[in-house]
């Protein structure tokens, strides 16, 4: 891709893509987003200022990305080369929440207007497809490879320099200082609860590592919906005002949908607790 131009590349995480994220975090500039609307947002900026732009996502966040493809890249003629992975493929074991993104995933694309094709796991064929889609998005329209696992060989992420900002202390710490690790923050807020509370536990191990602990009647695990258990909870809380809602939440997930902060805090309802587990991740 390089050889191609493309130089500057922005996403959110996927296992199937990890390899070539890697690639760009070596090789490249690389923007982490906090959602793939964002991711094409930026690859957008970085193509309007000159340079060839990639954006890299998991299928289920291909959701996120249709407003700025359609309202976006598409009115202002912005291409981008993107990469799309293919979980939940048909007839090939997956989580329950990519089944249905697995079977519409290319259809999206497709009602976007977006030209696409399977990415080849023979890098000569995946060099002529390269260069096909750059001689599409040289007529100032997207091109995305839907890349199906197993796809790219192994990168080895180089170590990297962290960005440290002027409003960071830091200091030396002991160890009776240190802050519990998720899974005992998890067992701790468990063992609060009572035969009224309802807990919410975000997507990923936050949900996982709860499960472990106690798979509670009560409790309810999120899969997929990335950013959205803190809405989820606040309609619960609405609409159940004799209940305890406890929405546990993670940094990752939680800057998916911010936004959602203003709302609820508007609405602010006394029977409803947000609990945001930062691992300092993001």
């Amino acid at each position: 891709m390089k050889q191609l131009g493309y130089t500057f590349f922005s996403g959110v995480p996927c296992s199937f893509l990890k390899n070539l994220i890697n690639y760009a975090i070596n090789e490249c500039d690389y923007v982490a987003a906090a959602n793939e609307g964002d991711a094409v947002a930026i690859a957008s900026g970085a193509y309007v200022g000159g340079k060839k732009s990639v954006v890299l996502m998991q299928n289920s966040g291909l959701t996120n990305a249709v407003s700025p493809l359609t309202s976006l890249n598409y009115p202002f003629r912005i291409p981008l080369l993107g990469f799309v992975s293919l979980r939940g493929e048909p007839g090939i074991p997956d989580e329950p929440q990519h089944e249905l993104m697995g079977q519409i995933t290319t259809q999206m694309l497709d009602l976007m207007d977006v030209e696409w094709q399977y990415l080849s796991k023979d890098l000569e064929e995946a060099k002529k497809q390269l260069i096909q889609a750059d001689e599409h998005i040289a007529r100032n329209r997207p091109f995305f490879f839907v890349v199906k696992k197993g796809t790219f060989d192994k990168v080895q992420l180089r170590n990297q320099q962290t960005s440290i900002h002027l409003n960071q202390i830091r200091q030396h710490a002991h160890a009776d200082h240190q802050m519990p690790t998720r899974y005992e923050a998890l067992a701790a807020i468990n063992s609060m609860k009572d035969g009224n509370t309802i807990q919410l536990a975000t997507t990923g191990k936050t949900g996982r590592e709860l499960y472990e602990i106690e798979d509670a009647d009560n409790n309810l695990y999120m899969v997929g919906s990335m950013g959205c258990i803190g809405s989820l909870g606040l309609g619960l809380a609405l609409s159940q005002p004799s209940k305890d809602i406890f929405v546990i939440d993670g940094d990752g997930s939680l800057l998916m949908r911010m936004g959602s902060l203003a709302t609820n805090g508007y609405y602010q309802p006394v029977n409803m607790v947000h609990i945001l587990l930062d691992n300092n991740a993001h």
